[in-house]
């Protein structure tokens, strides 16, 4: 896989992510993302919402936005891919 750019966050005690261009796409893999892959059902709203709130909360959403992402960019984590909506 060719990459853009690349940013590892990782804190003692905490699930570490890794953001990083796939051509146009932004990729986001690790311990978090694949606990949340564990822990969330894409179909429950709930359960949407407390993905989204664990986005935030471990800084993905705020990475990303430092990365450059826009309005509509692809984001893809685990199986899942979404546009981004600020």
């Amino acid at each position: 896989m060719e990459s853009d750019e690349s940013f590892t966050y990782t804190k003692s005690g905490d699930l570490g992510f890794e953001i990083y261009k796939d051509g146009d796409v932004y990729v986001v893999v690790g311990d978090l993302v694949d606990m949340l892959c564990r822990n969330v059902a894409l179909n429950d709203p709930d359960s949407m919402a407390y993905f989204q709130k664990i986005l935030r909360e471990k800084g993905v959403i705020s990475r990303l936005k430092e990365m450059g992402i826009k309005e509509n960019d692809v984001v893809s984590i685990g199986d899942v891919e979404f546009d981004f909506v600020n």
